[in-house]
């Protein structure tokens, strides 16, 4: 029967007025406990009360909805144990200590202790179920041996990746210190070569003008002094039009090069 102790206290007071109502009576009786759509629960409990009374049969109904939670618990406490969930020691400790006061909680106190250490009502019967039987130290070698040494591999886990990123980070500012370095060393080369070209084309255009001069001195053959002129001129137009040339090809290698290096380190 799925009669509580509310509805029995209700029934009970029915009985003693009358113990054998009659169909219009047994209908008012259920609209008023809420058994509408449940005809047979009182004329079943009126039958019974009437063969026992009210208190052997209250007794009657409380053992068979005790058995009945019983076998809905060890369904419960059989399907959680097949999952073989693992506990924290932090758990499994919290959990200890309540069992050291009362090894047998209702499901009210179940409830308050699995709030308290962030598992399921049946998790916590389960728990209180198998300590019963085997004890406390038995039961975390079961249920949190694998629990703890998984919780030290992720320790370690996250150990041994903070270190990558660390080395990672010491090679990526190791990588920016040398594109710096290599840069530097780009410009000073840039620098440098300009300034080797321009003391280049300096010292020709010291020597053409030398030449020039030394030709002018030479009055008495006009015709060579103007072809030493004209080869001059030509010469000095090739050296500008070479060195321009060859200081532009150094420009772009030095700047393929620092991009090479860029792309490397990047």
């Amino acid at each position: 029967m799925t009669i509580t102790l509310h509805q029995h206290e209700i029934l009970t007071k029915c009985y003693e007025m009358n113990p054998i109502p009659d169909d219009n009576q047994k209908e008012i009786i259920k609209k008023s406990i809420g058994f509408r759509y449940r005809s047979n629960e009182v004329d079943v409990w009126f039958a019974k009360c009437r063969a026992m009374g009210p208190g052997a049969l209250w007794a009657e109904i409380s053992l068979e909805k005790k058995k009945m939670e019983e076998q809905k618990r060890k369904k419960e406490r059989k399907e959680e144990m097949a999952k073989k969930k693992k506990i924290t020691h932090y758990q499994h400790k919290k959990l200890t200590k309540f069992y050291e006061t009362n090894p047998i909680p209702d499901c009210d106190q179940r409830d308050v202790i699995a709030e308290s250490v962030a598992m399921t009502n049946v998790a916590v019967d389960c728990w209180f179920f198998r300590c019963r039987m085997v004890g406390p130290e038995a039961l975390w070698q079961e249920v949190g041996k694998e629990a703890e040494l998984k919780e030290e591999n992720e320790k370690k886990e996250n150990e041994e990746l903070k270190k990558i990123i660390a080395q990672q980070a010491a090679e990526l500012t190791e990588s920016k210190r040398l594109i710096a370095d290599k840069n530097a060393e780009i410009q000073n080369l840039i620098k440098n070569s300009v300034k080797d070209q321009t003391a280049e084309i300096q010292k020709l255009e010291s020597w053409i003008t030398n030449l020039t001069i030394s030709s002018h001195a030479q009055q008495s053959d006009p015709v060579r002094l103007l072809n030493v002129e004209k080869e001059l001129a030509r010469v000095s137009l090739q050296l500008n039009s070479f060195e321009e040339a060859k200081l532009k090809k150094e420009n772009e290698r030095l700047k393929e090069q620092k991009k090479e290096l860029e792309s490397l380190f990047n």
